[in-house]
């Protein structure tokens, strides 16, 4: 896993360079579930966010145009909806790379 931060110093987790727990989580589009293990083999950008979590809209366009750079190669960027209803979560599945809840 990886962490970004302002400071590249500044980790507080034990989780950096370790793999990720395996989950699996809601599509937003109703399409079933994603899983972690669907994404074997490839560089899985995971990014946690809200409706209602300002730093989190600000961070949007920069995640999307590192989307649009990667997205022919192994990179998969999955958005993780935090703490918002399912209505208003569902909004961001207008976001280019997949959403789940």
């Amino acid at each position: 896993m990886l962490s970004f931060r302002r400071d590249p110093h500044d980790i507080r987790t034990g989780t950096v360079n370790k793999p990720a727990a395996a989950f699996t989580a809601d599509r937003l589009d109703g399409t079933g579930t994603l899983s972690l293990s669907d994404y074997a083999g490839k560089v899985v950008v995971l990014n946690f966010f809200a409706s209602w979590c300002p730093p989190c809209k600000e961070e949007n366009p920069a995640l999307v145009r590192v989307w649009e750079r990667y997205r022919t190669s192994d990179v998969v960027f999955i958005g993780i909806v935090y703490e918002d209803l399912h209505r208003t979560g569902r909004r961001h599945r207008r976001s280019p790379y997949r959403a789940g809840r």
